[in-house]
């Protein structure tokens, strides 16, 4: 079914599709988008929406029941939840060109055009024949006064589809328009109809820009050109502006065309870092040269022309790599017998450590044995253990072919000595845990569960594990940071573990890659990011808190950002046939930092009202499953919990976190 939507009375067509799962996940969930259909049908579009959501409650995965629903809110001029909708079903499905179609056409009602015309180019990748969405380039075109290349895409609709009535006519429209500016200039001439200078529309599109308004500021320096095509300097203003929103593609061709007409040091800086974004590496040096040349002091150049240089030397390091890899042993500890010999009285040992190499590791093996290997270079193996010596030979081999090995020696007493050998590491220690939740905010959007979710873990954490438990619930900024710094001020003990949960709303600015925690009283708009907590804040002030075994667990959109990297790590080590009390003292030896996260650089959900986010339901499922048979649960198990989501959880590192480390929840 189609429908043909009036915008100032250009006709911009788009579609709604009322489609049935090949195959329902769940019945009830079946039933609740049939009745969904039925109240769309009957335009109860409120009710409609309540039933679609109950479908997706029972199937996260119920791709039409969000496309539906995403309609539903487009018919109520709700954009931003359509938006939402259909980014979720593009995460599901990222080749359903319906939905980048639809997703355009919200941000089209938004005013969104540039993102609008980047949803109808994906569209067209997937389906290179929709003349819809030629079509309704053309019309945002028109809206960002690109008359000629709006021309160039209803032509394209037509060429698809002569008959395509809704093109035509469009086109007409604009072909009207055209032929009378072209007669007003003749008759008037060109001075007299551009009542707006070219250096007027240059001033505010540099206006527009300092306030960040870059897409008005792109259609000022485009009117400054039109009226004067020979204006450089609008041509490299433009380029930076386009540069800043990631258009890289666009921004070199407004720097080459400045470069014709004139060289400038600031366009070939500007020009060279273009070339970074679109990995011509090389092609940026040379770009720095040519400003260095101009000013040998631009400090700015010298910097990132180092920077660059590096980055290539790197590269090449890793292509001709004939060096082996580094194999650092975490578990055992070589360091306390000099790396000669280590004594284990259990009849396994776990051998865990790090391989690092320039190129990548490939494989480690451990006497035979292939051990687990995470993305970061660590890596564990199982071992059986003889009475006596036993030889321990780890083979590490790089990407390149290039192989390192390490050799000592672990001895087993016999039996008769293992009794008296045997000694109990104390692994008593205090549990705290610092709870922040979020949800009423002074100009933020009011969130449903992470004051209740925080609550919910940490009263989880009180009564199952003993921990001494300490809420921070709707709180400001300076609240937040002194709070962090009171724990920084506390003495532990080398035991001691400190579990760090944060519920609320992040942010992420692209322009200064760094994401942000959300306080109360933080600003909605605000690019200084003063009223925020930066990532960078937040890492700095829990690292240096003086507790061995810090856990930070996240709930926040942007919340992988944290880590600069946005690391993936695996899960964790099991250790079998070891006392309880051996098992936690081994997790506990080395210094934890580590991180949890609902998500990495992206908006992740707050569930319904009531309900939990999707994320802290499975934490609370992972904590209440008590750790399973031995009733200690790790990192790990949490991950194992929590990594089905969508979007998909982070697991990493900060500050001094030594390899091998973990958390341990131990049920009381």
């Amino acid at each position: 079914m189609r429908y043909i939507f009036e915008i100032q009375s250009k006709q911009f067509a788009f579609f709604i599709l009322l489609l049935f799962p090949l195959f329902a996940s769940a019945q009830s969930a079946q039933d609740f988008f049939d009745k969904g259909l039925e109240a769309t049908d009957a335009k109860d579009l409120d009710k409609a929406i309540d039933l679609y959501s109950k479908a997706i409650g029972k199937d996260a995965f119920f791709i039409d029941a969000y496309f539906n629903r995403a309609w539903c809110y487009i018919e109520l001029g709700k954009y931003n939840e359509s938006i939402r909708d259909f980014s979720k079903l593009i995460d599901l499905d990222k080749d359903y060109p319906n939905a980048h179609v639809s997703r355009g056409i919200a941000r089209y009602s938004l005013g969104d055009y540039e993102k609008a015309i980047a949803d109808y180019l994906a569209a067209i990748k997937l389906d290179p024949n929709n003349k819809l969405c030629y079509n309704n380039i053309a019309v945002t075109k028109e809206k960002l006064n690109q008359r000629d290349e709006a021309m160039v895409y209803y032509e394209k609709a037509l060429e698809i589809d002569p008959n395509y009535d809704v093109a035509k006519e469009n086109k007409n429209a604009l072909k009207l328009l055209l032929d009378s500016l072209d007669q007003q200039q003749q008759v008037v001439g060109v001075a007299e109809v551009a009542e707006v200078s070219a250096q007027d529309y240059f001033n505010k599109g540099y206006q527009a820009s300092e306030k960040g308004e870059y897409n008005k500021a792109i259609e000022h320096y485009s009117n400054a050109i039109s009226i004067d095509r020979n204006y450089r300097q609008a041509y490299e203003n433009r380029g930076w502006v386009k540069y800043r929103i990631e258009k890289y593609i666009s921004a070199l061709d407004d720097f080459n065309v400045a470069l014709d007409m004139g060289v400038s040091k600031t366009t070939y800086y500007q020009r060279g870092l273009v070339k970074i974004k679109l990995g011509s590496l090389e092609g940026a040096i040379k770009d720095f040269d040519r400003a260095l040349e101009i000013d040998p002091e631009y400090a700015s150049v010298m910097e990132y022309k180092r920077l660059t240089q590096k980055a290539i030397d790197d590269k090449n390091a890793k292509f001709f790599d004939k060096n082996p890899p580094k194999i650092s042993i975490t578990s055992p500890n070589l360091a306390e017998t000099r790396g000669i010999g280590v004594v284990r009285l259990d009849e396994n040992v776990t051998i865990a450590g790090v391989a690092q190499d320039e190129s990548g590791i490939k494989e480690v093996v451990v006497n035979g044995n292939h051990a687990q290997l995470r993305p970061n270079g660590e890596f564990d193996v199982q071992l059986p253990l003889g009475q006596g010596k036993n030889q321990i030979l780890v083979v590490a081999f790089d990407l390149k072919g290039n192989k390192a090995e390490q050799q000592f020696m672990i001895e087993r007493p016999i039996k008769e000595t293992v009794a008296a050998a045997k000694e109990i590491t104390s692994t008593n220690g205090k549990n705290y845990a610092l709870i922040i939740g979020t949800d009423d905010y002074d100009t933020w959007e009011k969130l449903n569960n992470p004051v209740q979710d925080a609550k919910a873990i940490g009263e989880e954490l009180k009564v199952s594990y003993s921990f001494e438990t300490d809420f921070v619930i709707n709180a400001k900024r300076e609240q937040i940071l002194l709070k962090l710094r009171e724990y920084a001020k506390k003495t532990y003990e080398p035991n001691d573990q400190l579990f760090i949960f944060i519920a609320g709303h992040g942010h992420f600015d692209e322009v200064l890659s760094e994401g942000f925690l959300v306080a109360k009283d933080s600003k909605k708009e605000d690019e200084s990011g003063a009223s925020y907590i930066s990532h960078n804040t937040l890492r700095n002030s829990i690292n240096n808190i003086k507790c061995k075994h810090i856990f930070l667990v996240m709930d926040v959109c942007f919340g992988g950002t944290i880590d600069p990297l946005v690391a993936k790590r695996g899960g964790a080590t099991e250790y079998d046939n070891i006392s309880k009390q051996e098992f936690i003292a081994r997790k506990l030896r080395f210094k934890t930092r580590r991180y949890l996260t609902s998500g990495g650089k992206e908006y992740v959900s707050d569930g319904r009202p009531g309900m939990h986010s999707p994320f802290a339901r499975r934490l609370l499922e992972a904590l209440r499953g008590f750790g399973g048979n031995d009733s200690i649960l790790t990192i790990g198990e949490i991950i194992t919990q929590v990594e089905a989501l969508s979007p998909e959880p982070r697991t990493g590192e900060f500050g001094d976190n030594e390899p091998g480390s973990d958390f341990v929840f131990i049920v009381k």
